[in-house]
């Protein structure tokens, strides 16, 4: 893992510089020498936008009556989730969760949520990404990439 990268695309997302640190991530990324991997240069989930919108509306919905009747709590956060994709290379999805409390400095506090979608959303337009994933695991390239000295 490159460090100084991660710390300088942190910067960039601390800023709310989304397209910057795209723009940074993927040029880093053309400079190793070519995987698989570099099919995700120019990816993005914009063709989900509309079925996204819909998913978070409706659990919105859901969570902002339920919060409503509970009279004690409210509505502080949202939290979306992934599944493990390097190892469920058949499905990826997202869940999400809310919280009536949240902290600033420990995250312990995400594994304390109110409530959580009912069904997940599964994400689309990765298929070919996935089967990537699916032979490095199956066919244990993982040692591979990890001493592979280009993956600092």
């Amino acid at each position: 893992m490159n460090f100084d990268l991660e710390d300088k695309l942190n910067g960039y997302l601390k800023r709310n510089e989304l397209d910057s640190t795209i723009q940074i991530a993927e040029t880093e990324l053309s400079k190793i020498p070519q995987t698989d991997f570099h099919q995700l240069i120019g990816m993005n989930l914009l063709h989900m936008e509309s079925d996204l919108d819909k998913y978070i509306s409706k659990f919105y919905s859901i969570v902002k009556l339920k919060y409503a009747l509970s009279f004690g709590k409210k509505l502080k956060a949202f939290y979306c989730e992934m599944n493990g994709f390097t190892i469920n290379y058949d499905r990826w999805f997202i869940d999400l969760f809310s919280f009536s409390k949240i902290e600033q400095e420990d995250y312990d506090w995400l594994s304390d949520y109110d409530h959580l979608t009912k069904n997940d959303l599964t994400i689309t337009g990765f298929e070919n990404l996935q089967k990537v994933y699916e032979d490095v695991y199956k066919n244990k390239k993982l040692k591979y990439l990890k001493s592979n000295k280009h993956m600092k």
